[in-house]
């Protein structure tokens, strides 16, 4: 089975929870010199000339980080895109090595996240765009882990457009820039990256065995650097769990972990397991139980304007197609055309 599937549902919270422990972004603003010493500068009192736009420009991001599942991309987009401008201009303007490595990785997060938006209102074109440009203002922050993340967030959106073996080939650039020494947190997130990339061509055995790899290095996690509830996302490592085994068929292993995933809120992360809940409980012959899931998850992606939602929500309703003389199906397709007919 393919599929959009949840991995990156929580984007939002995993993200932050990242750039944490990898010291690419500061969290709330904050400039920590943890931060700086990664990347290669100076003491934050040798910040003097913009230290305060500086400040601005690592916290704008996470705040759109913290309405992005609930909101529209499109309503998004302008304010971001505004943002981007704004840290771009600094960073041509600043005199201060320091800054100038700050921004970089601020301009990197920025578009980066700017990707997400754009592939969420179905411009692949302009995703494709933001991504290549968070990874050479990473390359210009001179940090290769958030290179790396780039890397493997680009990986994510290949299989979600059906790109398996791009998926495959972006999440090893990835991986090749991770060192050995990395901590444990680090290396687990990388390792479930792979196996997602693996489970979009269908190889099960190397996919399974990532995932493994991703779980043991989890279990030797630092809490205290790494806040592991919520270091995947809403969902844990239950969520990539749930997602890779409804890719790969995997019922008995998928509908556990997505449920455990599931979370309360009505946002895209909570209709991308929805989906994938969906999804998994075909293969027992569940059709009502799999309509009902679906049309929740069509409900949100509609309000929402998710076209990622909406992506997942369609390629459901294609397996439910051996089923559409069902009165639960006929009712979900009266449903989805009525509510599409409605927004035309």
């Amino acid at each position: 089975m393919d599929g959009t599937t949840i991995e990156g549902g929580g984007d939002d919270v995993e993200r932050r929870a990242f750039l944490r422990v990898t010291g690419t972004a500061a969290l709330g603003g904050l400039l920590t010199p943890g931060l700086l010493r990664r990347v290669g500068a100076a003491a934050p009192s040798s910040l003097v000339d913009d230290v305060l736009p500086v400040e601005a420009a690592l916290s704008i991001t996470d705040h759109y980080r913290h309405v992005v599942d609930s909101q529209p991309a499109q309503e998004l987009m302008g304010p971001l895109l505004g943002h981007l401008h704004f840290v771009t201009q600094l960073l041509e303007s600043s005199h201060s090595r320091a800054n100038q490595l700050w921004l970089a990785a601020a301009a990197s997060e920025a578009t980066g996240f700017l990707s997400r938006l754009a592939f969420d209102v179905n411009d692949h074109t302009a995703g494709w765009r933001h991504h290549r440009s968070a990874v050479m203002y990473a390359e210009r922050a001179e940090n290769d882990v958030l290179q790396a993340y780039h890397l493997a967030d680009m990986s994510l959106w290949a299989g979600i457009l059906d790109d398996g073996n791009g998926a495959v080939e972006l999440v090893h650039q990835a991986n090749s820039l991770i060192r050995s020494e990395a901590s444990p947190a680090l290396r687990a997130w990388f390792a479930a990256r792979e196996a997602s990339a693996y489970s979009r061509v269908g190889d099960r055995s190397t996919a399974l065995r990532a995932l493994d790899q991703a779980e043991a290095l989890a279990a030797r996690a630092d809490g205290d650097t790494w806040p592991w509830p919520h270091a995947f996302g809403q969902g844990g490592m239950a969520g990539y769990r749930g997602a890779i085994g409804a890719r790969l068929g995997l019922p008995g292993m998928a509908v556990p972990a997505l449920q455990e995933a599931l979370g309360q809120p009505v946002d895209k992360y909570r209709a991308l397991v929805l989906g994938d809940l969906a999804m998994s409980h075909l293969p027992t012959g569940e059709v009502e139980e799999s309509v009902r899931l679906t049309a929740e998850a069509f409900d949100i992606g509609s309000q929402l304007g998710s076209y990622r939602v909406l992506q997942r929500v369609r390629e459901v309703r294609s397996y439910l197609s051996p089923y559409r003389d069902v009165a639960a199906v006929r009712d979900l397709d009266e449903r989805m055309a009525g509510a599409l007919g409605g927004r035309t």
